[in-house]
């Protein structure tokens, strides 16, 4: 399972809009839009966990900087801590 960043998202894109845009590259496990707790509204950026690495990575290359609902969106794997020995 890869989990994928997607910032610079526009306040209007909804769940199915990403899920759209990343799904022609794999299979789309989960879309999460991030919202604020307080008024509800987007904060302009998702995370998006997909099946398949190499369809992730392929995904990330593709709409990395891409126009998205007239924003060029920030797409990158998100980085997991390491667990060290110490």
């Amino acid at each position: 399972m890869t989990s994928i960043y997607v910032g610079n998202l526009s306040h209007i894109a909804t769940v199915n809009d990403v899920r759209h845009a990343f799904v022609r590259y794999g299979k789309v496990v989960n879309v999460s839009i991030v919202k604020d707790d307080e008024t509800g509204d987007a904060r302009g950026f998702a995370f998006v966990e997909m099946a398949d690495g190499k369809e992730a990575a392929t995904a990330i290359s593709q709409l990395n900087h891409c126009q998205f609902r007239g924003q060029s969106m920030i797409v990158h794997e998100v980085d997991r801590p390491r667990r060290g020995s110490g």
